[in-house]
């Protein structure tokens, strides 16, 4: 998965967004998963994680000019990445940033009285 770092987060097709998107879900539904069975988050009984993940990660795949710009502005933000483990775990770092900041707009519209 480091090329569509290294290229700059240039999407050539939809097999490589769809990899990628799949790749962030997951690492979003298993946060979901930890936190729930952790009990810091409640989730409604008829929402399931897959779902939710999407919903609140769905913002930072804005592409432009063919470009996800959301991760290129992140992942220039930080030193060059060398291996395919050390991006995988940059990733899952923003992916996770990016779930906890949106919990609380989840938390807003789901449960107003207790969401602060």
């Amino acid at each position: 998965m480091i090329h569509l770092h290294n290229n700059g987060f240039n999407i050539t097709g939809t097999k490589e967004l769809n990899d990628f998107l799949n790749r962030c879900v997951s690492i979003s539904v298993k946060h979901l998963k930890q936190l729930h069975f952790s009990g810091k988050l409640f989730i409604k009984y008829d929402t399931d994680y897959y779902d939710l993940a999407i919903d609140l990660i769905a913002g930072t795949f804005e592409v432009k000019n063919g470009t996800l710009i959301h991760f290129k502005n992140y992942f220039d933000s930080i030193e060059t990445l060398n291996s395919d483990p050390e991006y995988q775990k940059r990733l899952a770092v923003y992916i996770v940033d990016v779930v906890n900041r949106n919990l609380v707009h989840y938390y807003k519209s789901n449960d107003p009285f207790t969401y602060k």
